[in-house]
């Protein structure tokens, strides 16, 4: 690392962030597990941001059917659509040759997905939640997730699909990614059809008594999000995927939310498990609201706060609290998740029409410019 950074203070007087390795490996891994977030909401090409839930530090990984483990690896997490995220984290100290790093996680990835099952992870999460005090991993599932009551058990279908088609993901943590890593894992990235390979670096700042940990994400190339599109698991449009829905008779009530939002000018963009709408924003767009195929509808509050019309607590409050005063049922009350409810029956009109007016609302503060700074 070289070179530092500024921090400003709500006084407008910049404090100087120096570059600093992280102590030690253990407390690189610890402040990941407290923080899974600094994994980045980037949505991996997959047109959701990703939240994360970790399963278990030091998750073991057998090399037979019958093994109780082989190997350590370093955290093991979930996102919301049931992805098994395996995450390794080294310091940039770590002398190990890159071809070693990458083979070990190879090696992980291999045996994982032909001897870990879904039930297996459940238990982990459920050692977690018990050891930690979380309270039961339905729970845990919900504010981390998004994944309500009624749905706990699809979820951990979607753990055992993602499993059994070998769609998982590989990350490689550490404060300074080198060139070499770099080379390495883009080039893996682009050639693997379902599973995804990046590397992420953290590299940390601080002055002694603040400090400032900085993500850049690497390996996520536009032939990679390419090539893993020409598997045919992301529909070319609204109408492939209204025809990849298995539960039909929820059709009409999916297509009616895609014209609802259509005629609010929002674009539906077709991703592996839902559809987002985009809406432009000066000169880039954001995607405030998805449309399961199970009909569920998500709000992505982590992502909403990139508007300034959404930064404030309040805001986010606001709109959620409108949502619940019309009916609809969240299914988390946190402001920072990815709440979602259900799309209402198709016979109820002035439900429908509530939803529209509740989104109408919400594509015009999206449009609001942002406020001016004072000097």
């Amino acid at each position: 690392m070289s070179g530092g950074l500024f921090l400003i203070d709500k006084d407008n007087v910049p404090k100087r962030m120096e570059p600093r390795a992280f102590e030690s490996e253990d407390a690189f891994q610890a402040l990941l597990a407290k923080f899974p977030e600094l994994l980045t909401d980037a949505d991996f090409g997959e047109g959701s941001p990703r939240r994360w839930l970790l399963i278990a530090r030091e998750a073991m990984v057998p090399d037979k059917s019958d093994g109780s483990g082989r190997w350590s690896l370093d955290h093991l997490f979930l996102d919301q659509d049931g992805v098994p995220t395996l995450v390794e984290i080294k310091r940039a100290t770590d002398t190990r040759a890159r071809r070693e790093v990458v083979a070990q996680m190879l090696d992980y990835a291999a045996n994982a997905v032909n001897y870990w099952k879904a039930e297996r992870i459940a238990e982990w999460l459920d050692k977690r939640c018990q050891d930690e005090r979380l309270g039961s991993s339905a729970d845990i599932l919900r504010t981390a997730l998004g994944v309500d009551g009624a749905n706990v058990e699809a979820f951990w279908r979607n753990v055992r699909a993602n499993l059994g088609s070998r769609r998982i993901r590989m990350i490689f943590v550490a404060d300074r990614i080198d060139v070499e890593l770099e080379t390495i894992v883009s080039f893996l990235n682009e050639q693997m059809k379902d599973a995804t390979v990046v590397a992420l670096e953290l590299a940390q700042f601080t002055n002694g008594a603040e400090r400032i940990v900085a993500p850049r994400l690497i390996g996520l190339t536009p032939q990679s999000i390419a090539q893993k599109s020409i598997t045919g698991s992301i529909p070319e449009s609204v109408d492939d995927w209204l025809d990849s829905v298995g539960e039909r008779s929820a059709v009409p009530t999916l297509r009616r939310f895609i014209d609802l939002m259509t005629a609010l000018g929002a674009e539906a963009r077709p991703t592996r498990g839902s559809i987002a709408f985009d809406v432009g924003i000066g000169d880039r767009s954001i995607a405030p609201v998805y449309l399961r195929a199970n009909g569920r509808i998500a709000l992505p509050l982590g992502s909403l706060m990139r508007s300034p019309s959404f930064q404030s607590e309040s805001a986010r409050k606001q709109l959620t609290d409108d949502l619940r005063n019309a009916g609809f049922v969240l299914s988390t009350p946190t402001l920072d998740g990815e709440p979602s409810f259900s799309a209402p029956p198709m016979e109820r009109n002035e439900r429908w029409d509530a939803l529209r007016d509740l989104f109408a609302d919400l594509v015009r503060q999206l449009a609001q410019p942002a406020p001016t700074m004072q000097a």
